[in-house]
């Protein structure tokens, strides 16, 4: 088992990078999930009108946060000793910048400004830039908050002491006085950390098109015709397309009663395009019909 997992780790594909802006430091871990949840929390602002007594909500800003919990398993002495190692060293992450100065013939430390930690976290197409290519450098940039890792005490500690005793155990060699275990290491840890991400591009909705294409997961969004809309802009045609597996959209068939340009589109799209044209239709005739 162990021999898979790090076959699919080496090649990048279950692993969760983080990299440490501030030094370039990167660490990675086996991507042993036990929770992955994102949270999109708006907020808005209430104004009150007269006669009215709902309040009208103003579009303040929309929050995006990950908790994410994983695993951290060893095989043997030698893993368990490297994830150790690792988890030390993400601990490290977390603290900031300082920078030495001198004042009145004393020199000190003190906090470098901008030297606040922070990160780019890459996880498969979970937690990834989708405009940038593949590796740790391709993660959200962001603050990590709130890391914690519990160290599994149901499960046995691995020591290089103990391994010394158990070869000399196998050899039956009687000389075991003074021997003591040393330094330990977990075989089981469960770690989890709040994630903050910091958009570099901002997104919002310009021209009828989001900002950032394949946010947030690396996919390309469905695109939808709006009720009683029948044309689609450039960059909406470009979805489509993708969704339909870059075919050349010459060589789908036409569907009867759809203009020039709607045929150019997938066959589902198509469909929704006829039924809007449908609905604009029925409307015509029947103005109070909803």
């Amino acid at each position: 088992m162990s021999g898979e997992t790090n076959s699919l780790f080496g090649k990048g594909n279950l692993a969760i990078h983080i990299l440490h802006i501030n030094s370039g430091r990167t660490v990675s871990f086996k991507a042993f999930l036990t929770q992955f949840q994102e949270t999109f929390a708006s907020s808005y602002e209430e104004q009150y009108f007269v006669m009215h007594p709902e309040p009208i909500r103003k579009w303040k800003s929309t929050v995006r946060s990950i908790n994410l919990g994983w695993k951290i398993v060893a095989r043997d002495t030698a893993e368990a000793e490297n994830n150790l190692r690792k988890i030390s060293s993400l601990t490290s992450f977390l603290y900031g910048e300082q920078v030495q100065r001198s004042a009145g013939g004393m020199s000190f430390f003190s906090p470098k400004v901008g030297g606040s930690p922070i990160f780019r976290v890459k996880l498969m197409n979970l937690m990834t830039d989708s405009i940038l290519g593949g590796g740790g450098e391709s993660g959200i940039l962001g603050y990590i908050e709130g890391f914690t890792y519990t160290m599994n005490l149901d499960q046995p500690f691995f020591n290089k002491e103990s391994d010394g005793l158990l070869e000399k155990l196998l050899r039956k060699d009687t000389n075991l006085q003074g021997k003591a275990p040393g330094l330990i290491y977990p075989q089981l840890v469960d770690a989890s950390f709040t994630f903050y991400p910091v958009h570099e591009k901002t997104p919002a909705w310009i021209n009828h098109n989001f900002s950032i294409p394949r946010f947030p997961y690396g996919v390309a969004p469905v695109a939808q015709l709006p009720k009683g809309k029948t044309t689609l802009t450039d960059g909406q045609k470009d979805l489509l397309r993708e969704d339909a597996g870059d075919k050349d959209p010459a060589v789908l068939p036409p569907e009867p009663g759809l203009t020039e340009g709607q045929t150019n589109l997938s066959a589902e799209y198509q469909a929704a395009a006829k039924e809007a044209a449908i609905l604009e239709s029925l409307h015509r005739q029947n103005p109070d019909l909803e």
